[in-house]
């Protein structure tokens, strides 16, 4: 299953379309084709078709790399700030795993 992101930057509002490379419960991987400066904090909505709505977590780029292809790879720490987004989270994941 893949599963597509958008990132929004907090302070710039600069808004990045990307794709879920990896996913765990403390961060996620995301290939784009644009990038936003380690450190800085986004919002970021991922979208699966076992959600009913779009789960938006804050997140804070942790780091950034360039593939050869001219791809971007960013880490990104989850900043959760209810139970309720651990929990939906963690349901995602398991969901994501299944495939």
């Amino acid at each position: 299953m893949t599963l597509v992101a958008q990132m929004l930057g907090l302070e710039s509002g600069e808004s990045v379309s990307c794709v879920v490379v990896d996913l765990g419960m403390g961060g996620v991987q995301v290939s784009c084709h644009a990038f936003l400066p380690e450190g800085v904090q986004a919002s970021l909505t991922l979208n699966a078709p076992a959600l009913w709505e779009p789960l938006v977590l804050p997140v804070r780029v942790a780091w950034t790399r360039t593939e050869d292809e001219g791809r971007i790879i960013m880490g990104l720490q989850f900043m959760p700030q209810s139970g309720t987004q651990w929990l939906v989270l963690a349901e995602l994941l398991r969901d994501h795993l299944q495939y």
